[in-house]
């Protein structure tokens, strides 16, 4: 029955490309929807600054120095130590 794999064949084609409809489009939605809420939040952001110029400049402001590091684990000077491929 040759007729019957054909049937079988286009149907299991049409429901997968619906499917894939489905999914491209509800994943679209979801990244419209996300880019309006970051433009909104960008709007308001943009109100809420002041135009007035600040006296202390972000590079200026005053930064707390770090506390005393304490190493959790003692090495020996003749043991080996791996470091990260990425530094």
């Amino acid at each position: 029955m040759p007729n019957e794999d054909k049937v079988k064949n286009w149907f299991f084609k049409s429901v997968f490309l619906i499917a894939l409809a489905v999914f491209a489009i509800a994943g679209l939605a979801e990244k419209s929807v996300t880019n309006d809420k970051s433009t909104v939040e960008h709007k308001q952001a943009a109100q809420n600054r002041t135009t007035e110029p600040s006296s202390v400049k972000p590079e200026q402001q005053r930064v707390e120095p770090a506390g005393r590091f304490n190493p959790s684990e003692k090495l020996r000077a003749d043991d080996a130590v791996s470091f990260p491929v990425d530094i």
